[in-house]
């Protein structure tokens, strides 16, 4: 199950205000759900760092299966810094292209799970050198991306999928 940080009503983000109304979501779905359905919450790259570890760290207790895109998805350093701050998964990479837009983001074992989206990172023969990499750095299966009929090829074809 996934879910995020909006509506925006004033387009404008109240941290405190998102962050309680996006707690109270997370903890109701939960409720609803029980422990044995995963929560993906996709932050869309919103949060400044410090708003991305109050979300973090009030979303902890609900386990979720990761925070996507948390930080902008090019400042590594920032999401190094809220990776030393929550125990939360952390997830990106839709909008990282290319192998090369992977590699620090794998070898700094800066998140869970690697997001590649096939449309951007240069296709299917791209996407499948993106999860060796994230496979052999990350772990197995730490690969996920978005569901396009491409993407279903990529996993049919690729062993960590």
């Amino acid at each position: 199950m996934k879910t995020g940080p909006y509506p925006l009503g004033d387009r404008v983000l109240h941290p405190h205000e998102v962050a309680a109304r996006r707690v109270a979501k997370v903890r109701a779905i939960r409720e609803a759900v029980g422990d044995d359905v995963d929560i993906q919450f996709d932050c869309h790259g919103v949060f400044t760092p410090v708003m991305a570890v109050e979300v973090a760290r009030r979303l902890e207790e609900f386990r979720p299966m990761f925070l996507e895109e948390a930080t902008q998805a090019e400042d590594l350093d920032s999401l190094a810094w809220l990776g030393q701050r929550t125990v939360a998964p952390l997830a990106t990479g839709e909008r990282l292209f290319t192998k090369w837009g992977f590699a620090d983001l794998v070898a700094r074992h800066l998140v869970s799970y690697a997001q590649p989206d096939v449309a951007h990172c240069g296709g299917i023969s791209e996407m499948k050198k993106i999860s060796s990499s994230a496979d052999s750095r990350l772990g197995r299966g730490p690969l996920l991306d978005h569901a396009s009929s491409a993407c279903r090829r990529r996993r049919a074809a690729t062993p960590s999928s």
